[in-house]
């Protein structure tokens, strides 16, 4: 109704009386009459609300100083009476017609609407602490939200694995065992997160559900001495089986590497670690033949691999796994103390590809940390986008092409500048690595 229009939205309950005398000005005018009383059986007075506003907390909020006989000018305008207290803070007497303001935070607001949006500047770049005041709990929950949302589901097991399990991945003698286990086929703490997540693959596999991306966030232990051990707390993710089910638009695909690679890229962009992280290969795991391990501002931060099959056959398990884990330590150590926001650019970027000749053993970080290094100017983004091998370019020899994106925050980019790029990252490639351009 038009009444429960106007009364959700607030109406004035100190207007009745006002609202009764102007119905009998009405009457009187029209047809006479005398005016005897006016009753209010109201079941409360109505009684204006007092708000206590301190200019200072106006200036912290918005940005900007407006002077206190400014603030107090603006609300009078708005009919809102004000009292300056000794502490230089104003005493503000809320009129009945403005039921939407509350608390100091809305007069704060009036404030703004009256001085002008317009006139309040918005810097370029805005100061961000990101790692100041993290606890624990609240680091592991945001690594949390982040696997939720790329479709993962949390599991929750025991420390507690049979003694072969306890060595995977690890060295069997650092295992450590518990003096009275709960139970004798577990009396081993795990050495990593992989032999819980696999028991959770396996179990889920055998009970129809074939696809997977689960993770864990668990303490790891390991043996230092006699009496002495170690406990880390670790993130697992395991994924298995079909990224896509078979649509009728597209059929099934099957996860694979870049699968576990892509949420571990995606877990360090939302930490803001991705520019301080590199990737290389490792050939030296008991995981399996090859394995991504991670470094985090130099330090080592977790792997990530395809679980051999001589593990899988461990636990039972006949479809590939892909495996990753990080050490929650070394990700909230990185953590940048604060992060600079920059606006939208409103200039163009410029793309450029370019492709190389280099050694088999050259590596995609290397041909970045080379191009990097040559300190291009303007210089965003750079991304490997092919590795091409054929006996026509020699028995050692590969091509990688990769493309690079160019873009200024004050000025379209010029081609000088973008040629005076290009001929920085072609002497760099050609020094370092002892390249050549692939026409």
């Amino acid at each position: 109704t038009d009444s429960s229009y106007r009364f959700e939205r607030g109406t004035d309950p100190g207007i009745t009386v006002w609202a009764l005398h102007r119905a009998v000005d009405l009457i009187r005018e029209t047809c006479g009459g005398t005016l005897r009383g006016v009753y209010d059986n109201a079941a409360r007075p109505v009684v204006p609300r007092d708000v206590v506003l301190r200019p200072a907390f106006t200036d912290r909020i918005l940005g900007i100083s407006i002077p206190a006989g400014e603030q107090r000018r603006i609300l009078e305008a708005l009919e809102i009476s004000t009292e300056q207290l000794p502490d230089g803070s104003l005493q503000c007497r809320i009129p009945t017609f403005r039921s939407d303001l509350e608390r100091e935070i809305d007069l704060v607001e009036e404030i703004a609407r009256i001085h002008g949006y317009d006139n309040i500047p918005v810097p370029n770049r805005i100061e961000m602490h990101v790692g100041d005041g993290f606890d624990a709990m609240a680091f592991q929950n945001r690594l949390r939200g982040i696997l939720l949302g790329y479709g993962c589901d949390e599991i929750l097991s025991s420390s507690l694995v049979p003694r072969p399990h306890a060595g995977i991945g690890g060295a069997m003698e650092n295992v450590a065992e518990v003096r009275n286990p709960v139970s004798k086929e577990r009396p081993a703490l795990r050495s990593g997160m992989l032999a819980s997540l696999l028991e959770a693959v396996d179990i889920n596999v055998r009970n129809g559900l074939p696809s997977l991306r689960i993770f864990e966030i668990g303490s790891v232990f390991a043996r230092e001495g006699e009496d002495a051990f170690q406990e880390k707390k670790m993130l697992g993710v395991a994924v298995t089986g079909n990224a896509v089910e078979r649509a009728w638009n597209e059929g099934e695909r099957a996860m694979d590497f870049y699968d576990i690679k892509g949420i571990l890229e995606g877990i360090l962009e939302a930490l803001y670690l991705d520019k301080e992280s590199i990737f290389y290969y490792d050939r030296t795991s008991t995981l399996s033949d090859q394995v991504l391990t991670l470094e985090v501002k130099g330090r080592y931060a977790g792997q990530a691999v395809e679980v051999s099959d001589a593990i899988l056959a461990t636990f039972d398990i006949d479809q590939p796994v892909f495996y990753a884990e990080l050490e929650l330590a070394a990700l909230e150590e990185a953590l940048p103390d604060r992060q600079m926001y920059r606006a939208v650019p409103r200039y163009p970027s410029v793309i450029r590809d370019l492709a190389v000749l280099v050694p088999q053993s050259v590596q995609a970080r290397e041909i970045e940390q080379a191009v990097r290094s040559a300190r291009p100017a303007h210089l965003k983004d750079f991304r490997v986008v092919d590795v091409f091998t054929h006996e026509s370019l020699g028995a050692d020899r590969k091509s990688v092409a990769f493309t690079m994106s160019f873009q200024a925050d004050d000025h379209t980019l010029t081609d000088e500048e973008i040629s005076s790029a290009m001929d920085a990252v072609i002497t760099a490639v050609r020094k370092t690595l002892g390249a050549e351009l692939r026409m």
